[in-house]
């Protein structure tokens, strides 16, 4: 193996592992969730693009609670 195919796979390595690090980097909620569906189905097209969607879905929404205090008379 030459330096041109090792850093080809390196290159190849970090671009099957995107969306874990995008996960991992945006805190998701599901991002353990979402590294073994990219290791354990990333060769694929369809589990590579369902992980790297579900990575970048917004999983930290915020919420509005709203408490009304309403007093009977």
């Amino acid at each position: 193996m030459n330096a041109g195919s090792i850093i080809l796979l390196i290159i190849l390595i970090v671009l099957y592992i995107v969306p874990s690090i995008i996960a991992y980097h945006r805190q998701h909620a599901s991002r353990m969730a979402i590294l073994l569906i990219n290791i354990a189905f990333g060769w694929t097209a369809v589990g590579w693009l369902l992980s790297l969607i579900w990575s970048l879905a917004n999983s930290n929404v915020p919420q509005q609670i709203v408490i009304t205090n309403s007093v009977q008379k």
